[in-house]
């Protein structure tokens, strides 16, 4: 089980750094706002109203944040899109 754990720690390594990065004001969840700043800071062409529609079908408990299993599924489908 403690192997399981360390893996899973391992894993989400770089979602947490990101997470950190993007949760702007501190307060562990990510709102509509950071997710637009950092959508745009990867790339400023991505529209708001794609990345407002990406934030809204992530916050899957519709709190109006992401915590952050939301914000790391979200990136873990993003980037699994990249890979196809």
């Amino acid at each position: 089980h403690i192997i399981r754990v360390m893996e899973q720690a391992v894993e989400d390594e770089p979602y947490v750094k990101l997470f950190k990065a993007s949760d702007v004001d501190g307060n562990g969840k990510i709102d509509l706002v950071e997710l637009i700043c950092l959508f745009k800071a990867i790339d400023d062409s991505i529209p708001v109203d794609m990345i407002t529609k990406v934030f809204y079908i992530a916050d899957t408990d519709k709190n109006g944040y992401l915590d952050f299993e939301e914000f790391k599924d979200l990136f873990k489908e993003i980037m699994g899109g990249l890979k196809k």
